[in-house]
Parts: C-alpha cells; sequence; structure tokens
C-alpha cells in the first residue's frame, strides 16, 4: 500500500515556493557587505557629487561642519547626505538581484519598483496603523489620504520603508535556501548512513544562525525563527532532494512510495520520467532496448496507416 497523500505544512510550502523560484546550485550575494563596499568606494560617485553641490570638496571633516554651520546649509546637507545612502542600498539590492531568474526579483523587488497607494497603505497600517488606532481611531484608506495630504513626507518615509522590506526579503530568502538545502543534505546523508553523519557536519552547522541566540537574565537563550519553527519536527522522509542530477532541487514528497521501491524519486513528472528512463536503461541490455524500439516503430507505423484508411473512407 502507498501511504497517504499529506500535503506540506503552509510554512514548509511557503518557504519552498521562495526557495525554488531559483536554481539548487545559485550563488547569492550578501548584502549588507555589497552596501558596505558602494558605500566605501562611491560606486556611484555620489558623496562626490554631494560635496561639490555644496562646495565643501577637498576639506576635512571639521572644516565641512564649519562651513555647512556658517551657511545655514547643515540640516539640508545632513537629509542629503541620508539620500545618498538609501540610494547605495537600492544599489546594493539591485546589484544582488542581477543575473537571478525573474520570478526571484519580482518577489523581493516588485512591490516596490512604482508602490500603488494601496501598497503604502498596507505599509503604514504595519507600521503606524496601531498607534494612530489607540490615539485617534481606526485607520482606513480613506484616512490615511487624508493624513498624507497633511503630511507629504510620509510617503518619502514609506517609500524607504517598502525599500528596507524588499531588503529584508532578499535576505531571508536567501537565508531560507541555504538553510533548506543544508536540511535536505543533512537527512539525505543521515538516511545513508543511518546515524548522524560526520561527513554532513558542515550542512548541519549551516541550519543554525547566531542571530536566533540571545541572552536573558544572564542565561544564553535560543529564540526560534520562522525555519526552525517550520522544520521542528517534519518527517525526514517527506524534504527530499530530487535525484535527477540536473536538478537536484529540494521539494516536499506528498506520496511516499511502498517500503520495498528501490526506484529514484524526482521532484516532478518531468525529472521523475527522466529517471524512469535512466533505470531502464540501465536495467536493460542493448538487444532489449532495440526489440523495444522495433516493437514502438511497429505500433507507430500501424496507428498511422490505420488514420489514412480512415480518412480514404
Amino acid at each position: 500500500m502507498v501511504k497517504e497523500v499529506r500535503e506540506a505544512p503552509a510554512k514548509i510550502a511557503e518557504i519552498l515556493r521562495i526557495v525554488n523560484l531559483v536554481p539548487a546550485d545559485t550563488s547569492f550575494q550578501e548584502y549588507h557587505s555589497t552596501f558596505v563596499d558602494a558605500v566605501k568606494t562611491d560606486a556611484l560617485g555620489l558623496f562626490i557629487k554631494l560635496r561639490e553641490e555644496y562646495e565643501i570638496v577637498g576639506i576635512d571633516d571639521d572644516e565641512q561642519s564649519e562651513a555647512l554651520a556658517e551657511s545655514g546649509l547643515r540640516s539640508e546637507y545632513d537629509k542629503d547626505y541620508e539620500d545618498v545612502f538609501e540610494r547605495y542600498k537600492r544599489h546594493a539590492l539591485r546589484l544582488c538581484l542581477t543575473g537571478l531568474p525573474p520570478e526571484f526579483t519580482e518577489y523581493v523587488d516588485n512591490p516596490i519598483q512604482v508602490p500603488s497607494l494601496e501598497q503604502l497603505f498596507a505599509i503604514f497600517e504595519k507600521t503606524y496603523g496601531l498607534a494612530v488606532t489607540l490615539e485617534h481611531f481606526k485607520v482606513t484608506f480613506e484616512h490615511f489620504i487624508q493624513i498624507i495630504a497633511q503630511d507629504f513626507r510620509l510617503i518619502e518615509k514609506l517609500y524607504l520603508l517598502a525599500e528596507m522590506l524588499a531588503a529584508e526579503r532578499y535576505g531571508d530568502a536567501v537565508m531560507f535556501h541555504r538553510r533548506t538545502y543544508a536540511l535536505a543534505r543533512y537527512i539525505t546523508a543521515w538516511k545513508k548512513e543511518d546515524r548522524d553523519p560526520w561527513a554532513s557536519r558542515d550542512d548541519r552547522a549551516g541550519l543554525f544562525l547566531i542571530d536566533n541566540v540571545t541572552i536573558e537574565n544572564r542565561r544564553v537563550v535560543f529564540v526560534p525563527d520562522v525555519f526552525t519553527e517550520a522544520f521542528n519536527r517534519v518527517d525526514i522522509d517527506r524534504l527530499r532532494l530530487c535525484e535527477n542530477e540536473k536538478c537536484r532541487r529540494v521539494f516536499w514528497l506528498k506520496r511516499l512510495p511502498k517500503k520495498d521501491w528501490i526506484g529514484k524519486i524526482g521532484c516532478s513528472k518531468q525529472c521523475s520520467g527522466l529517471l524512469r528512463t535512466r533505470q531502464w536503461r540501465e536495467k536493460t541490455t542493448a538487444d532489449q532496448r532495440l526489440k523495444y524500439e522495433h516493437n514502438r516503430w511497429k505500433k507507430e507505423r500501424k496507428r498511422t496507416q490505420n488514420l489514412a484508411v480512415n480518412k480514404g473512407e
């Protein structure tokens, strides 16, 4: 008997959906280091342009501060300086997304390309809505329009927040990808050896993040995150790596095979078909395959002749 069909839990299904937006062997750029490098090298020349605009090129920091204070442009310069950092954050995210599949780029970045008022309202609800609700009234879209009409800088803040959320989505997606494949490899190695595999210690180490550790009352506390909560106590027979060497995607096996099943399992109908074909070729001799192909040719020829006869009638 084939075991019951079991869909992936919602949290695991969402993680696998994100993970499989990119191939298994994808190499990601680290967002923070990309941002820091861009700022340090002034990759777009934005800091130079800013100094030229305020006529403070070629002087040290103390002299810059005095010059800006004397001209009364200190606050404006500080705001423009922060804007340069925000532009470099956008630049770093674009660099990180370069070369990745459009589906993944759309998941990470699409909501901030041209945010609609409805999307900005959704962000506003999550960040400012509770405070406004407690102090004044329940926030509605109409109230939101009134608020931004009185304070246009709120829209700018929401745009920046949307970009920050995009960077967070990128970081989470990279983390999900690395940890899910590390877990799948660890499970695969464990099942082969039927014990904790020494060879996969790097994969096991890759499952943990230092961010999950905190100290409370002088005690070390490991804080669960989305990934650990989703995969805690998951059936090791459900989380698989596609056995098609050209694919190797991680996937959830809905229907478990019989205990005596010795074939390979693919992540899709296409991969499963390729694996069955390869397995058949490995088990059969050249003469058997030739005979099989000959019989297929005879059946196809007979079918074609029958169609020709039917058309003639």
